[in-house]
């Protein structure tokens, strides 16, 4: 029972020294921005104001987040990042940024450094969901710059 929790505390302790843990269900108005390039793992609030984005469908989003997972600090300490995209959504009447692995099957709040978790068994089709929508972007963008 003690072991129970202590590590309960150890929880509450590693998620609240970073933020507060968000129920992503609840977030709406997905957007995927325009690649930044020489992003560094930051993005300024003029990029945000002045990119190109797409708007993602909030029922598959909704799909892809139900299950989500917070990371521990101890596993997401060093993540690797291989590729990027970047969205924003609306939570809690605020917009929240969030940096998401291309192929890792997560991604990071941007405001409370938690890292999140897809479900292994939803991993590769969201995958491919995201290859699809940044597709979608590059064309919307190539058709709006000719």
């Amino acid at each position: 029972m003690i072991r129970i929790l202590a590590i309960g505390a150890l929880i509450v302790c590693l998620f609240s020294a970073n933020g507060q843990v968000v129920d992503w269900k609840r977030s709406t108005q997905w957007r995927l921005l325009e690649p930044f390039h020489g992003s560094g793992g930051t993005i300024h609030g003029d990029s945000l104001n002045y990119s190109k984005y797409l708007v993602l469908e909030q029922d598959s989003m909704k799909r892809y987040l139900q299950d989500v997972s917070p990371i521990s600090a101890a596993r997401s300490n060093g993540a690797v990042w291989m590729g990027e995209y970047w969205v924003t959504c609306n939570y809690e009447d605020s917009a929240k940024v969030v940096r998401v692995s291309n192929y890792g099957g997560f991604f990071l709040d941007t405001a409370t450094g938690i890292y999140y978790e897809i479900p292994m068994p939803l991993r590769a089709e969201w995958h491919t969901f995201l290859v699809k929508e940044f597709i979608d972007l590059q064309n919307k963008s190539n058709r709006e710059g000719q």
